[in-house]
């Protein structure tokens, strides 16, 4: 009897049936695996946080009762006389999980009397007990009061996380004072502020670096050191009233901020008085006025955000006192606008955008003048938009401007409009103003 071969290639395909069959009911087909994982890892921001507190610079630091400078006064007496002191224990607590550097300095609000120039200023670190006036000398003085209310930081230095710094602080009138001295103040108040920001301690993956430009803000009271920063920017606060004879901005990408400190910045000139050129940014804190002839203008992808103040726009004799464009933006959260160009609305963009989000508009020169306004070149329309998610105008309601609703061509859109979740309400004043305020919808009953 004869047996049958099978082929080569019969065996192979009995054999791919065979594996298919297999895995049909369940078969498994085992390959060498391995498995690592790292668990646990974490990404989180670290905290920047300081506290300050104050006690009676005649009592031992160690034993000091402490109280938190945030909640009122430190220096709190209205009979000043010649040879009369105050001191103080000044302490400075990091409390967040970040190394920082700080500077204390002495700010005035209001104008500052000649009374300044005869109180002393005495400090010390690390804090001493000051029993008696003896304690205070020359080599402890750092000045009047009135150099230290120009810039002198009367503390300053680094603290890591956890870490606590106490100093001490006298304040002394000269014995010399005449009667000329008499019924005098050191501008309407005056304040203690502290300023801290990222200190260069902790590393990455390559230095400890990575925030060596966090700077602090700088003194400003004569308006040069605005000028000068204009493409290096850095951090200010206004010391005393600042009167500018030019604009001032930023430009090349710089990153500028300006705390105004309740007082008043005036610039002259017939141009845009605040500016932000080449992808740069600006930002306004803190209470104060500016008072300009012309307004704001942001060019080339730049942002200018105002977090309060007052702003006072003289007659420009352009077609607007704020004008944005090229991409570029204006954030508002707060503030004043008050404009006396009977002709100009306060904001104006044109391939560029705004958001506001707080703030009081008003045109006082002519009580009927639109506030907002848009550019009408259609090569933008789609890179442009004023959005409304706060603010108040006064006698005039934005949503009834022709740029709030969709143009005659279908195509375009409505270039003011309300971000979702906001309404407009109004509310008729005494002296007959009409209030138009953006607020959260109320959600139905």
């Amino acid at each position: 009897m004869k047996t049958k071969k099978l082929s080569t290639r019969m065996m192979i395909m009995l054999l791919a049936m065979a594996v298919s069959a297999f895995a049909l009911v369940g078969g498994t087909i085992a390959w060498f695996t391995d498995t690592v994982e790292s668990s646990n890892n974490i990404i989180a921001s670290g905290t920047l946080d300081v506290e300050m507190y104050w006690a009676d610079g005649k009592e031992d630091p160690a034993n000091a009762i402490w109280t938190d400078a945030s909640t009122g006064s430190i220096f709190n007496y209205d009979k000043w006389e010649p040879g009369y002191t105050e001191v103080r224990h000044i302490q400075i607590k990091n409390v967040g999980s970040l190394a920082l550097k700080y500077q204390l300095i002495v700010a005035a609000n209001g104008m500052v009397s000649k009374l300044a120039d005869v109180i002393d200023v005495y400090y010390a670190d690390p804090a001493v007990q000051i029993a008696d006036r003896t304690v205070l000398t020359e080599e402890n003085k750092i000045g009047s009061l009135t150099e230290v209310l120009a810039g002198i930081n009367t503390a300053s230095g680094k603290l890591e996380a956890g870490e606590t710094v106490t100093v001490t602080l006298g304040l002394k009138m000269q014995e010399s004072a005449g009667n000329e001295y008499q019924g005098l103040a050191i501008g309407s108040d005056f304040a203690l502020k502290l300023f801290a920001t990222q200190a260069t301690v902790e590393e990455d993956a390559f230095d400890d670096q990575y925030d060596v430009n966090a700077k602090l803000p700088v003194p400003v009271s004569l308006g040069i050191t605005l000028n000068d920063a204009r493409d290096i920017g850095g951090n200010f606060y206004l010391m005393d009233d600042v009167e500018l004879d030019s604009a001032f901005g930023v430009i090349n990408g710089a990153d500028m901020s300006l705390d105004l400190n309740g007082q008043e910045m005036k610039i002259n000139g017939s141009d845009y008085a605040i500016r932000a050129y080449d992808g740069s940014t600006l930002t306004f804190n803190g209470d104060g006025i500016v008072e300009m002839g012309d307004g704001i203008y942001a060019n080339s992808g730049s942002i200018i955000t105002i977090n309060g103040g007052t702003y006072q726009f003289g007659s420009t004799g352009k077609n607007n006192s704020c004008h944005i464009q090229n991409s570029s933006k204006l954030i508002i959260n707060d503030g004043n606008f008050i404009s006396n160009d009977d002709n100009a609305p306060i904001l104006y963009c044109i391939n560029g955008f705004i958001e506001i989000n707080g703030g009081f508009f008003k045109n006082e020169a002519n009580p009927n003048a639109a506030l907002l306004s848009m550019g009408n070149n259609l090569n933008y329309i789609n890179n442009q938009k004023i959005t409304l998610s706060g603010g108040t105008f006064v006698n005039w309601n934005p949503m009834n401007s022709a740029f709030a609703r969709p143009w005659t061509n279908p195509t375009v859109p409505a270039l003011i409009v309300l971000a979702d979740g906001y309404e407009i309400i109004s509310e008729t004043q005494e002296n007959g103003d009409v209030w138009y305020s953006v607020v959260p919808v109320t959600p139905a009953p």
